[in-house]
């Protein structure tokens, strides 16, 4: 057992597991094969400095079942240089920014491509953490894109820093053009305070829509229950991200992760709710909000999830990132997924995706029949309003399988919604106004 949650959680072992690999495995790893073959391996193998990644060989990705796999994977650089007390990827690979050589880069890039990939994700945590490095990194994958008869198309993780013209230009032309930014809140006191200080001074929904205008597609971090958030921040959030006009939202309750700042401030305070299980996949949170309850928190989260993936609210958004996107891409030439080379399985994809909507009820079926003119007009970025509303599938049936799907018009006043079991077949309430993009 390996990676962040071993090296935030089980410093000293567990049961489960026969060996747990606290921090990098770079040295650790095979001083385990040595230790292995000699039948002396030890049950914790700790690396509490962070390698240099320029001598790393190249990953065996041949070794993958790659005929399963949609997207390809690599990974650029380590680390972050923000001090955001709630973030736990610096516990495992620190403030330094560490960036693979050019060399290590296209080798990887070639190999990918070779196996038939045309859709990369970079798993780093902060692309730009170093804004000079990036620009030259995103200088490599563009070259080495424009040379190719079918280029690849990336995606990533980066800080708002991306809004950066220069930036900004270079993510469009090495076709870096699905890049998630942590943008947490439009409260400002609540980015001070908890130390998300790259996000202050800025006028946010301006540089979305700036980053929109390059053909980026921003998905929007967000969450709810920093400090200074009080009961006014769920319609508060929905309407920066309707104006900002961002169609994915990862939207969550605030979480104290193992070996944050944050968990251990909470701790002192006695607000540390101790042994819940949190994350994405349970819905609840670790914290214990100053300005309003556990319970009121959990309403408004989920009244702002409801919010959000309601079929107005998120088609007005669809529509207000196309109006922003350039008519012509920066791209040089058309992209391809991996899943439109291989006709049977794109049709499996739109048929699926067709049914949803067409018998998922009467507002699914409406907020789809009007998505149809979309896709033509803004043709060029087709593939893109098809993964928005791929995307808007997965967020509203998790809420259903979760239980926790509701029409209801208020956040924090209704009682928790009781668990549905499938699909409404009419709007219901209105709910919230929907600030035009």
């Amino acid at each position: 057992m390996g990676g962040p949650y071993a090296t935030q959680n089980l410093e000293g072992g567990h049961p489960a597991f026969d060996v747990v690999f606290c921090g990098e495995a770079e040295h650790t790893w095979p001083e385990f094969l040595r230790d292995y073959r000699r039948g002396m391996h030890r049950e914790i193998y700790t690396e509490r400095t962070h390698p240099d990644i320029t001598v790393l060989p190249p990953p065996r990705f041949d070794l993958m079942r790659h005929q399963h796999y949609l997207l390809g994977a690599m990974q650029v650089s380590r680390g972050c240089p923000y001090q955001c007390d709630f973030c736990s990827c610096t516990s495992l690979y620190g403030h330094t920014i560490r960036y693979k050589t050019d060399d290590q880069i296209v080798a990887e890039l070639e190999q990918l491509h070779r196996l038939g990939y045309r859709s990369i994700f970079i798993l780093d945590d902060n692309l730009v953490g170093d804004r000079g490095r990036a620009k030259s990194v995103l200088q490599v994958i563009r070259d080495w894109n424009d040379a190719k008869d079918e280029p690849a198309m990336f995606s990533t993780s980066a800080s708002i820093d991306i809004a950066h013209p220069d930036l900004a230009i270079l993510f469009a032309q090495a076709r870096v053009t699905n890049v998630f930014v942590g943008i947490e809140t439009p409260n400002t006191e609540s980015l001070a305070s908890a130390r998300k200080y790259q996000n202050l001074g800025r006028d946010t929904v301006s540089e979305i829509r700036r980053l929109h205008a390059h053909g980026l597609d921003i998905a929007a971090g967000i969450m709810v229950g920093f400090d200074d958030d009080d009961r006014s921040i769920f319609r508060r959030q929905l309407e920066f991200l309707q104006a900002a006009c961002t169609p994915v939202c990862f939207t969550g309750m605030m979480v104290a992760p193992d070996g944050t700042p944050l968990k251990e401030r909470l701790i002192r305070e006695g607000r540390y709710r101790a042994n819940e299980a949190v994350g994405d996949h349970t819905l609840d949170t670790n914290v214990v909000p100053r300005l309003m309850s556990v319970e009121e928190l959990r309403r408004g989260y989920f009244w702002l999830m409801n919010q959000l993936y309601d079929e107005a609210n998120f088609l007005a958004r669809v529509r207000g990132a196309l109006r922003q996107f350039p008519a012509k891409p920066l791209q040089r030439s058309r992209f391809q997924p991996k899943e439109m080379l291989h006709p049977l399985l794109f049709l499996r994809i739109a048929g699926r995706l067709t049914r949803y909507y067409l018998l998922g009820g009467a507002e699914l079926r409406r907020m789809f029949l009007r998505s149809l003119p979309l896709l033509w007009r803004y043709r060029e970025h087709a593939a893109t309003t098809l993964y928005w509303l791929i995307a808007f599938t997965h967020f509203r049936e998790t809420l259903i399988r979760r239980g926790v799907y509701s029409r209801a018009s208020t956040p924090t006043d209704q009682p928790l919604p009781e668990r549905v079991t499938g699909r409404p077949a009419s709007r219901g309430a209105r709910g919230t106004a929907r600030p035009r993009c």
